[in-house]
């Protein structure tokens, strides 16, 4: 499949598993909001929702602008987004606890396009299989902390003493290591690059067009 065509519809997830997508940082690296971006056919936003539906998930987005609403999914507005990533953690986590009691929270980035059906089926794959004592499971893609963070319910509660852009960084740093999901990454774009600034956008689209210019 070439990267410009849709995703293939895959088979549901094998956990009751909510995705919570963060698109409401300011992008001020980047001086416009990154994951509105051509993508493809796409933006970088629809690129990546369009990969996580594939899967079966649905998906809550966080977000802070206007964004459009034939992407099917439940948007959740960031009033505040200067506070930093924890505080959209948390009301996108609350949403899931709300809409999805129970259900567990796979949480992405708006700004990691080269996250394919694959990478989230195999970290589905390891949170089911995950040890009793590990409520949240992280894959490390070429040893390079990646995303999704899959969230059980105990650790959706961890964000209430998040603070700032840190989120849940420092928790995920410390988890054990039966807790971590090693997976290597040959011939193709590491699912952990993200894009921050305009020269990253360049660079990733070159990666995801074989060289043709954005």
């Amino acid at each position: 499949m070439s990267t410009t065509e849709q995703p293939e519809q895959r088979r549901k997830p094998p956990a009751r598993v909510v995705a919570v997508l963060l698109a409401a940082g300011l992008s001020s690296r980047m001086g416009r909001p990154k994951y509105l971006l051509p993508w493809g056919r796409r933006t970088v936003l629809g690129h990546i929702v369009e990969t996580i539906q594939a899967v079966g998930m649905p998906v809550v987005v966080v977000h802070h602008q206007v964004l459009p609403k034939e992407l099917g999914v439940d948007y959740v507005f960031n009033p505040a987004p200067e506070r930093g990533l924890s505080g959209s953690l948390r009301l996108g986590l609350e949403r899931v606890a709300y809409r999805w009691p129970g259900a567990a929270a796979a949480v992405f980035l708006a700004d990691q396009p080269f996250i394919t059906a694959d990478d989230i089926d195999f970290v589905l794959e390891g949170f089911l299989c995950r040890e009793k004592t590990c409520h949240a499971v992280r894959p490390y893609y070429n040893g390079q902390v990646g995303h999704p963070v899959l969230l059980d319910a105990e650790a959706m509660g961890w964000t209430r003493d998040a603070q700032g852009d840190a989120g849940l960084g420092p928790v995920l740093a410390s988890l054990a290591p039966e807790c971590r999901l090693l997976r290597t990454i040959e011939g193709r774009p590491n699912p952990a690059i993200d894009i921050d600034t305009p020269e990253d956008y360049r660079l990733a689209f070159k990666l995801w067009n074989g060289g043709d210019k954005p």
